[in-house]
């Protein structure tokens, strides 16, 4: 199984650089970890702007309807500055597989920022994301994108994982721009897929089915769209079961009843959420192996990314 090494942007203050408005650096431990399977393009939109280290704390308040970002201590509006320098990079933010924000922070956060109706009031009216998480995701809206905070979540980041990787070898086929690539890509996530939604999985079938009769471009376009469509949820842990039993079909017939009974009971132990997804997966593709069973080894569904990072505990 290839792996292509996702191109994640994240927030510089989580492990690259002390700049923080409080001059600090944050160590992230699964941040850590993770660096050698991506490739990190750190970046601190506040300092891209001009704004020191240390510095004064910035504000989302909300000016007319419309969220500006604001510095009580300089009493400057930041938030055109931060706009310009989002659309001068909308290049780089167009080819990247996912992004890593700092949570809670008044440019990065995503979901947690404190939002004021003025400059001066000192109790949030509510909260939401960052003026630079909020341009990003504008940009290029089906990224994966996550906070530090979040991805201490093993179901989060097992996601997380997922659509990155699944991100950066898409890339790749569209690159090579052949409808052999394509298919070849579809066929590996077909179970994957399953587990989104079985009638955009049937529209990318047909779009598939009708490759030949149209430019590759126009395939692969057409192909990303629908892809987007179904990956824009996550999957419940019953359609994990429901597609890790259909596997089990597979090789069923050449266990022993015994290790048919454990599956089972695996199965059932994970749809109460005591046991992460990589347990029946790396089971299954364990017997893949043992009974050199094809339909499984070629299927993104068992290896998602590198198993390496099963590994990673927090």
């Amino acid at each position: 199984m290839r792996y292509i090494k996702p191109t994640i942007l994240i927030s510089k203050c989580l492990g690259f650089d002390a700049c923080r408005y409080n001059g600090k650096l944050i160590y992230d431990p699964f941040i850590e970890k993770l660096r050698k399977y991506v490739d990190f393009i750190p970046l601190c939109p506040e300092v891209e702007i001009g704004l020191g280290v240390p510095r004064k704390p910035l504000k989302v308040v909300i000016e007319n309807g419309k969220k500006k970002l604001y510095q009580i201590e300089s009493k400057k509006h930041y938030t055109r500055k931060l706009r310009a320098f989002s659309n001068k990079n909308a290049k780089v933010f167009a080819n990247i597989d996912g992004a890593i924000l700092k949570s809670r922070s008044p440019s990065c956060g995503l979901r947690d920022v404190k939002i004021y109706s003025s400059a001066y009031d000192s109790i949030p009216i509510s909260k939401g994301s960052g003026l630079f998480a909020e341009y990003l995701l504008k940009m290029n809206p089906a990224i994966p994108c996550e906070d530090e905070r979040r991805l201490n979540n093993i179901r989060i980041r097992e996601f997380f994982l997922i659509r990155i990787h699944l991100s950066s070898l898409f890339r790749t086929v569209k690159k090579k721009a052949s409808i052999h690539s394509l298919t070849k890509f579809h066929n590996e996530y077909k179970l994957l897929f399953l587990l989104y939604n079985e009638s955009r999985v049937r529209k990318l079938d047909r779009i598939i089915e009708k490759a030949e009769k149209k430019s590759v471009k126009s395939v692969n376009s057409s192909y990303e769209a629908v892809m987007n469509e179904l990956l824009s949820h996550r999957p419940t842990y019953n359609s994990w079961c429901k597609v890790f039993s259909y596997s089990f079909v597979f090789v069923s017939d050449k266990l022993s009843s015994q290790e048919k009974k454990n599956f089972l009971e695996l199965i059932e132990r994970l749809k109460k959420r005591e046991i992460s997804l990589s347990v029946p997966r790396a089971l299954l593709y364990q017997w893949a192996i043992r009974f050199d069973e094809k339909n499984l080894l070629n299927q993104r569904v068992l290896r998602p990314y590198p198993p390496s990072l099963d590994q990673i505990d927090i």
